[in-house]
């Protein structure tokens, strides 16, 4: 057994070894010195290092090794001192950036980044790429370029939106310049990847002798083309067409059509329309001719429904089967006795009902499913009696409360006058739910679990390891973290240096002990503290902590 004692009151205490597992603090304007009193780091009150070592830096100046005396030192940086940017984690330039006719290398997959270290622009890497991108600048009046190059004569110029997203030009039309006089700008549509690589051209006229405008109808639909070119007109009607457009092109062959009228196929003719139907006509077909419109007793004939203009109506009987309780003559349904085989009562009365249910006739009955009602914001009780001697205890209470509460009560007090043991209020949330026991809890399995986020315990004294005596090595409290060999626990311990409070891991024989302090006249000497207890001398002021 040992004691050390700690510093108090300015003392100056001394560690073999000091470990300090959260944060360091050092008073405004301390310093971490040497055994002899000089500050090796010291550090202001904003918490900046003010000065490392003994030498005073200037401007500019790093530290460094100086091999020959062992020690880092303040040094100016010297011309080779760094070789290469990878040993600076975070370059900045002081003015621009030259490459001194050198190229700039980025690897596959990387960026250049906006001040906030998001993409700007990324870079994919082809292995064998022999085609790239030129930009070009250019002077006051001309345009600047973004072109494809490269070894190959022919380079398209790809551009390519992810997923859904398009090309888009802002607050600028898109304008396509021709190769030649003989190609025009053109747009080049291309079919589905799936269908192959055929494509579709839109293109003007090689010689147009003007700017020409083409105006594209302001509806949904497909644009209609005679033989083989798309032409147009500066009437704004349909593009292309001297005279209406046939049935076999697409169109209706017709100029106009019937308000109303219902459109009839002519096969490859013109589209023709019947005339608005009247009130109450249909339209009838026979299988040969053009349906017509057809209306009162000869649409009836048509149709085969009623062609003698009466009701129409004939007498339903129900059939005749085992058991019948329905009977319908005419337009008059008879009601009867509907018998237990249907999922009646076979009688008129309750007592024959009772009867021919097989209800009163012995002590044991039978329910499948059932619900027992009461009044409106009433309550409903059914009563449990053991025997008929209406002695205290025979009835037990089962009552939905008109509240919404349900409890289970028994008469144990008082003959006739049961009293609540348990009650459940429901909640519209299974978990706000509360469950009340009138008297205690008796648990007498291994095992109680409490499923709750929060825990109220009224009682002033909580008994773990109840019965046990001092032959028991440890009692606790675990706390399961999810790691059912390694969970923190705060246990008692009867064994090691003594009798003592401990955290420790569940499965781990390594223990810490809790650090308690007792006080005294005298220095620590005691073993009732703990391995790493304090003590503290009220006569001497000083404070001993326990070291073995």
């Amino acid at each position: 057994m040992a004691w050390k004692q700690v510093a108090l009151n300015g003392e100056s205490p001394e560690f073999a070894d000091l470990t300090v597992t959260g944060d360091l603090t050092i008073s405004d304007g301390g310093s971490i010195k040497e055994a002899g009193g000089t500050a090796a780091i010291t550090i202001d009150g904003s918490g900046e290092v003010t000065k490392i070592g003994q030498d005073s830096p200037s401007d500019g100046q790093v530290l460094s090794w100086d091999n020959s005396n062992s020690k880092v030192v303040w040094s100016a940086v010297s011309s080779g001192t760094m070789s290469d940017l990878v040993d600076d984690t975070s370059p900045q330039l002081g003015a621009n950036l030259d490459t001194n006719s050198h190229n700039i290398l980025i690897d596959d997959a990387h960026f250049i980044a906006d001040e906030n270290g998001n993409e700007q622009i990324v870079f994919t890497t082809t292995g064998s790429a022999v085609n790239y991108i030129n930009v070009q600048n250019s002077s006051t009046g001309n345009t600047p370029f973004i072109s494809s190059s490269g070894s190959d004569t022919n380079v398209d110029l790809t551009f390519s939106t992810k997923g859904s997203g398009v090309v888009k030009t802002k607050q600028a039309d898109l304008k396509i310049t021709g190769s030649g006089s003989a190609k025009p700008g053109t747009i080049v549509l291309e079919e589905a990847s799936d269908n192959g690589s055929n494509t579709g051209t839109l293109k003007p006229a090689a010689s147009l002798g003007a700017d020409r405008t083409y105006t594209l109808p302001d509806a949904t639909g497909t644009i209609a083309m005679t033989d083989s070119a798309l032409t147009g007109n500066t009437s704004g009607t349909a593009a292309g067409l001297s005279s209406t457009l046939a049935v076999s092109s697409g169109g209706t062959g017709a100029t106009s059509l019937t308000d109303g009228g219902i459109l009839l196929g002519s096969g490859t003719s013109a589209v023709t329309a019947m005339a608005v139907l009247g009130d109450g006509e249909m339209i009838v077909g026979d299988g040969t001719t053009d349906p017509v419109a057809e209306s009162g007793a000869t649409l009836r004939a048509s149709i085969g429904c009623d062609a003698a203009g009466t009701d129409n109506s004939t007498d339903v009987t129900l059939a005749s089967v085992t058991g019948n309780y329905l009977s319908i003559s005419g337009q008059a349904i008879t009601a009867g006795t509907v018998p237990v085989s249907l999922g009646g009562t076979g009688a008129t009365s309750a007592s024959a009902a009772a009867t021919a249910l097989g209800l009163g006739t012995t002590d044991s009955v039978t329910f499948r499913s059932g619900k027992l009602l009461a009044a409106n914001d009433g309550k409903a009780q059914l009563t449990l009696s053991a025997d008929n001697s209406d002695d205290a205890g025979d009835d037990w209470y089962v009552t939905a409360e008109a509240d919404q509460t349900f409890t289970i009560g028994n008469d144990k007090a008082s003959a006739g006058t049961g009293v609540a043991l348990l009650t459940i209020t429901p909640n519209a949330t299974a978990t706000d739910s509360v469950v009340t026991i009138a008297g205690d809890l008796v648990v007498n399995g291994d095992t109680t679990t409490v499923n709750t986020s929060t825990l109220e315990v009224e009682d002033v004294l909580i008994t773990i390891a109840k019965g046990g005596d001092s032959s028991t090595a440890k009692a606790g409290i675990v706390v399961n973290n999810g790691d059912g060999t390694n969970e923190p626990a705060l246990m008692w311990n009867n064994s090691g240096t003594g009798s003592e409070w401990t955290v420790e891991r569940e499965s781990n024989t390594t223990k810490l002990p809790i650090a308690t302090m007792s006080q005294g006249t005298s220095d620590g000497t005691g073993t009732n503290d703990p391995v790493g207890g304090f003590h503290y001398n009220t006569d001497a002021d000083t404070l001993w902590i326990r070291t073995s």
